[in-house]
């Protein structure tokens, strides 16, 4: 009871945040000698409400969810790295860029822009670039970690983006839900809740629930990808979509991926083979580290207690 109150209290003040309101700060969840406090949930919904909108179109209990296990997900991480590295500090340039880099698909492009609407919604931004640090230091961890099992054929990508002589080709805008099942039964239950959410709250706010994916925070968007750095297999389920639809879960490495057509176009094609050729490697590389990212998570995660105060 004492739990759902404070969870009434924390989408009451998110609902009405322009109002000045108090909140008790009390602590919800301890991860190790991390803990995560009803503060630590009312900062982080705003903080989803500004990168991903939709969020506010969830009723109070799944809103509640997803900032409780992303801010899980953030602890985790920050207790891995704090193991591994002696010291967790970037240059100030550097952190206001990876900030810069975060905000620039909401249009928000300069420091003060940011700290605007950050302030606006009683957010530090000094509580941001912490987090980006922990995201910058778990992702080299992940490189140092993984690097050397990363496969790239750079000739057989080579050879693919030579032998495609056509004048036009297809872009296709795409979001995406990764997740984990452990058996035949689990797939089935989780593909029906999945399912079921996407049509009543729509893919956005699936991915948010749903989705093991770094894209979650961003409603699954991926964005634009030219077909020719996407597996044959796959691109033939997107051509057979339609907008809006989704493909079934195609297997991965890290569990399963269901991928949903935003929009399809045709563009031209004018191709500089290295642009190409470098662009395909980088893409290849963070996809394989991604998946290795969420394996490691779950990994680590067996490790850790999560106790619910």
């Amino acid at each position: 009871m004492i739990l759902k109150r404070i969870i009434f209290i924390i989408i009451l003040i998110f609902i009405f945040q322009n109002k000045t309101f108090g909140i008790e700060n009390k602590i919800l969840f301890k991860i190790n000698n991390k803990i995560i406090t009803s503060v630590d949930i009312f900062n982080h919904i705003n903080y989803l409400s500004i990168i991903n909108p939709n969020i506010k179109k969830l009723d109070k209990n799944k809103i509640f969810e997803i900032s409780k296990n992303s801010l899980i997900t953030y602890r985790i991480k920050e207790i891995e790295i704090i193991k591994r590295f002696k010291k967790l500090e970037l240059e100030d340039q550097f952190t206001e860029k990876l900030l810069i880099n975060r905000f620039a698909k909401l249009g928000l492009n300069s420091i003060n822009d940011i700290e605007k609407v950050l302030s606006n919604q009683n957010i530090s931004i000094n509580n941001i670039k912490k987090k980006l640090v922990i995201e910058y230091y778990w992702n080299n961890l992940i490189v140092k970690l993984y690097s050397d099992k990363v496969k790239i054929d750079k000739e057989k990508i080579k050879n693919n983006i030579e032998k495609s002589n056509e004048k036009k080709t297809n872009s296709f805008l795409l979001s995406e839900i990764v997740f984990e099942a452990e058996s035949n039964s689990e797939l089935e239950n989780k593909l029906r809740k999945i399912k079921l959410s996407i049509k009543n709250d729509g893919f956005e706010n699936t991915a948010l629930i749903y989705s093991i994916s770094n894209s979650a925070n961003d409603g699954g968007k991926i964005g634009w990808v030219n077909e020719s750095s996407i597996n044959k297999n796959i691109k033939q389920k997107l051509l057979e979509l339609k907008n809006d639809e989704y493909t079934d879960p195609i297997k991965i490495p890290s569990g399963f991926m269901i991928l949903k057509l935003n929009e399809l176009k045709e563009i031209k094609k004018e191709v500089n083979i290295n642009d190409e050729l470098n662009k395909l490697i980088f893409k290849s590389k963070n996809d394989q580290l991604n998946q290795y990212s969420n394996i490691y998570l779950k990994k680590i995660k067996k490790n850790i207690q999560i106790e619910k105060i």
